[in-house]
């Protein structure tokens, strides 16, 4: 939470970090209500001296406070005026606040993380543990800061050098200061630095990014157990936040934390001479050295870091095992690619660094969060001086950051490569990234020299027929169920019985992920480990009959699923989407399978659907059906013709979605394929309107009993009818649809198309209560899933409710977020769609540069389509934003426009839109005399798309040019 009203300064600044000591004891002490009193007493003198010295309060946290300020003096002079303010302070209860302050100067911008905006970047944190050095009452001030103020901090303020102290980042030693302030106590105990307490922790000479949530986690679980495990793959950081977890709680233990490196050691039984040499434990003649340490040990209070395990894994289980049993006082932290298995172990598994969404690119600010975005940032400045992110490359480095799964290490060797090439380059050749990265230090272990070298290590630790699992593995994308392991990798050296347990193994040593979804558990690979193991597979000879089993596989299953749409296999199999295009594309690319290919992608329909994926199953059935026989009259071509009908219709496609469910329904019905051509009849239905067809269709899904189909059947009519205004038609048709669907029960997200339907219905009569009703349970039913597609739809409906009842403005975090799903699929009609609604956001508050902007972006999209409903809609939220500027003739011609577009297509305009063109409609026949506006008005009718494009063209022009005017009011 933050109060400042001072703007925040990004680029050098001066932070001051506070916080009060010992406040977990006063509380306890004094009640919770009493410290209340007490914590409005404390916030009040720091505001004030905040306040006269021109500080941003940035953030508070129960008694910590965070100000950052552009003069370092100023912060200065706001440190010594809240100490002054605190030691004077009359507390009450008999408060004894005593508050440590700390002051550091660096580089620090805001940006926008999931708690809000905060300061990011490596400084802050620094200043903040320049802060957590220091004691109540005491005022600490970093080398950086004091050379800003010259010596020269103020009057009755002088600086004491307390010489080099190295803090919790495990960096370079850090000269610090004290603030002496006359009048004020200035003796104070040493500083809470890692010099205080015993350690082998070694000196850090790159910055360390991110992890909060895992350090604060790691402690926690350090607190409560004795024994922490962190596991993960290769490169994921486990080593570094080791050592930043041993950091933290250094101060907790008097004989100090003690870091093992065991890379180096071969010998299992070596294990516990390295920890001697790390304890600076001397051998005994005679005696077990394991015996010698738990002697040592027994009475110390000490933190042992056993780092990389995997490989001596029983050794290092064993003497992990006599500590805790022999030495109450001791604690361990290991890290390993896979659990030690001691009784009392607590595992914590290291994540890949934060990735934005896939499919996205945030704001920049937002953007400088991630904390791999960081990473590689940092890292890409240290070799290429000046680098920053910028919005002409966030793209290549999100896309670098996304291929290499957040992997700290493979980031680190990616940056590297700045030196020689451009970010668009290293984005291009990750292809092949074992052979690009491979530019580790010279003075880092060999294993850590290239991404290869760091997965073979692990490699090399897996039995034969793990090997060869993981291999098999490859074939899969994205995850996979056991069930598919099974029917897939099993046979040929594999027994189907030992695939559980091989499989739990790839598991346990942090190649494989085991994930939880809705009670059922899948699988993944990091992308990096699933090329690794495709080489392997490649190398192995066993690609083509592996491929050719995972296509099959999903190819029984797209068959099933198809047999019962709307099934809960089809929903399932929606977790395997990109499964499905793996076998497409692998199809694609063998011999004579054309007809296999379409067959296959002409299944897919329902599962794009529920994944919000038609845009990209559309585009590779194209390039399936231009690759087969044009004449062709096979099952394969007319199923594939069917489901790219039905995914042009989703994306606004009509004349496509006609021609290819007329060529569809003319080949089915020669083929016979009754249960095929009632989808074909279907989509040939709502292309074109076409009540014959939507007949056929039903009577030939009675004959089959399909629940679910005949609910979709009705769901198209109703929206037919709907978008031409036959509103009884559409109600009927609808309800029965909304009906249907609940009678098939399931969960599927295609049973809340007939309730927005029917909201838009409810719109278009005035029930607006009911239409908010209506929209918003469907929105709430597709929020459950993952369908970006879905819920961008739904936002976008019900940001029209809002716009029906005059409330545009509060729709625009609905049109935002719809937009930001749209783009992040890809999908131009939605993204059309949401840019269309935010333009008329910006119309209702005559903000006309921003409508403009944002209905020219959704009318450049829509022209893509060709002349329909939403074209209309278009050229009348032009329109609109025309009466705004007052240019009542173009406001004319363009309403004359949109009309011929509606008498052309039968249809109606969205309620919202309408609304909306009855009001701007009067205010154009209230400034023009009627021959004037029928002139006009006809001139539109009889328009070209081009000519209408002049006068949207010029309209913006002249609106961007005088920004500053204000629109009619």
């Amino acid at each position: 939470m933050s109060f400042s009203r001072v703007p925040w300064p990004a680029g050098t600044v001066t932070m001051l970090f506070t916080d009060i000591e010992g406040s977990t004891a006063q509380v306890a002490a004094l009640g919770s209500d009493r410290w209340e009193e007490v914590l409005k007493l404390h916030a009040g003198i720091l505001r004030a001296a905040l306040a006269q010295n021109d500080g941003a309060e940035v953030r508070t946290e129960g008694d910590a406070f965070f100000a950052v300020f552009t003069s370092a003096s100023a912060a200065l002079a706001a440190a010594v005026a809240a100490q002054r303010g605190l030691h004077a302070a009359d507390w009450p209860h008999g408060a004894a606040v005593r508050v440590r302050m700390g002051l550091h100067t660096g580089e620090a911008r805001p940006a926008t993380t999931g708690a809000g905006t905060d300061y990011i970047g490596f400084e802050v944190h620094r200043a903040a543990r320049v802060a957590a050095a220091g004691h109540g009452g005491q005022i600490l001030v970093s080398d950086t800061t004091r050379a800003l103020v010259h010596d020269q901090p103020g009057r009755g303020v002088a600086l004491r050098d307390l010489g080099e102290h190295r803090f919790k980042d495990l960096e370079r030693p850090q000269r610090v200061y004290q603030l002496l302030v006359d009048g004020l106590p200035d003796d104070f105990p040493p500083l809470r630095s890692l010099d205080a307490t015993p350690n082998n922790l070694p000196t850090q000479t790159t910055s360390f990014i991110g992890r909060e949530r895992e350090i604060e986690k790691a402690l926690g679980l350090l607190d409560s157990g004795r024994l922490l495990t962190l596991t993960g793959s290769g490169g994921t950081g486990k080593t570094r936040l080791a050592l930043q977890v041993t950091a933290g709680a250094l101060d907790r233990f008097s004989a100090g934390a003690w870091l093992v490196e065991l890379a180096a050691v071969t010998d299992p039984a070596a294990v516990a001479t390295a920890v001697a040499g790390a304890l600076h434990i001397s051998e005994r003649s005679g005696h077990d050295m394991l015996a010698v340490i738990t002697e040592s040990l027994r009475s110390q209070e000490l933190l042992l870091v056993l780092d990389n395990c995997e490989h001596l894994i029983q050794s290092c289980a064993e003497l992990a095992d006599v500590l805790l049993r022999s030495c109450p006082r001791v604690k361990i932290i290991a890290t390993s690619r896979e659990a030690l298995s001691v009784p009392g172990e607590m595992l914590m598994p290291v994540p890949s660094l934060r990735l934005p969404e896939p499919g996205t690119v945030p704001p920049l600010d937002e953007l400088r969060s991630y904390e791999a975005v960081r990473l590689f940032s940092d890292r890409a400045a240290a070799f290429q001086p000046g680098f920053e992110l910028t919005p002409e490359n966030a793209d290549d480095v999100v896309r670098i950051c996304r291929r290499l799964d957040g992997i700290p290490l493979a980031l680190e060797l990616a940056a590297a490569r700045v030196r020689a090439l451009s970010l668009g380059q290293v984005a291009q050749r990750l292809d092949d990234r074992f052979r690009l990265l491979t530019g580790g230090g010279r003075t880092v272990v060999a294993r850590q020299q290239t991404l290869r070298a760091l997965i073979d290590w692990s490699y090399d630790l897996l039995s034969p027929p793990e090997r060869t699992l993981l291999a098999r593995l490859a074939a899969f994308a994205r995850g996979w169920t056991l069930e598919a392991v099974e029917e897939i990798c099993a046979g040929d050296g594999l027994g189907r019985d030992d695939i559980l347990d091989h499989l739990a193994h790839l598991v346990d040593k942090s190649l494989v992920v085991k994930q939880e979804r809705s009670g059922s558990a899948r699988y993944a690979m990091l992308e990096t480990i699933r090329e690794y193991a495709r080489d392997k597979l490649v190398e192995s000879g066993e690609a083509p009959v592996i491929r050719r089993r995972h296509f099959d596989h999903y190819f029984r299953l797209l068959e099933r699923a198809g047999e019962r749409r709307g099934s809960a296999e089809g929903m399932a199999l929606a977790a395997d989407y990109e499964n499905l295009l793996a076998a497409l594309e692998w199809a694609e690319a063998e011999p004579e399978s054309e007809e296999r290919v379409l067959l296959f992608a002409g299944l897919m329909l329902e599962v794009a659907t529920y994944r919000g994926r038609s845009g990209e199953l559309r585009q590779m059935l194209a390039r399936a059906l231009e690759r087969g026989d044009p004449n062709g009259r096979t099952l394969g071509r007319a199923r594939a013709l069917a489901t790219a009908s039905g995914l042009a219709g989703m994306q606004e496609d009509a004349p496509a979605a006609l021609a290819q469910a007329t060529e569809a329904v003319g080949i089915l019905r020669a083929l016979g394929k009754s249960r095929e051509l009632a989808l074909a009849l279907m989509f040939l239905g709502s292309a074109g309107y076409d009540l014959a067809a939507f007949t056929e269709a039903e009577s030939l899904l009675n004959e089959t009993g399909d629940l679910f189909s005949l609910g979709f059947l009705r769901f198209l009519s109703g929206d037919a009818a709907l978008k031409r205004g036959e509103y009884a038609a559409a109600r009927r048709a609808l309800t029965e649809s909304l009906a249907l669907f609940r009678q098939t029960g399931g969960n599927s997200p295609l049973h809340s198309l007939p309730l927005l339907s029917l909201g838009r219905l409810a719109c278009a009569e005035g029930d607006f209560v009911l239409a908010r009703r209506l929209v918003e349970e469907a929105l709430a039913v597709r929020r459950t899933g993952e369908n970006r597609w879905a819920i961008a739809i739904a936002l976008n409906s019900l940001g029209e409710v809002d716009r029906c009842e005059g409330r545009a403005a509060d729709a625009a975090p609905l049109f935002d977020e719809a937009l930001r799903e749209g783009r992040a699929i890809g999908d131009g009609p939605l993204i059309a769609w949401s840019q269309h609604n935010l333009g008329h956001v910006a119309l209702q508050v005559r903000d006309l540069p921003t409508a403009a902007a944002h209905l020219g972006e959704s009318l450049t999209l829509r022209r893509r389509a060709g002349r329909n409903v939403n074209l209309a809609s278009s050229f009348a939220g032009f329109a609109g934003l025309a009466t705004h500027a007052d240019r009542f003739t173009e406001a004319a011609l363009l309403f004359g426009a949109a009309d011929a577009v509606l008498e052309a297509e039968h249809g109606v305009l969205p309620p919202a839109d309408e609304l909306v063109r009855a009001l701007d409609l009067a205010l154009v026949r209230e400034h023009l005399d009627r021959g004037a506006f029928e002139a006009r008005t006809a001139e539109g009718r009889t328009a070209d798309l081009e000519t209408v494009d002049r006068v949207t063209e010029g309209l913006t022009k002249n609106i961007l040019r005088r920004p500053h005017e204000t629109a009619r009011l």
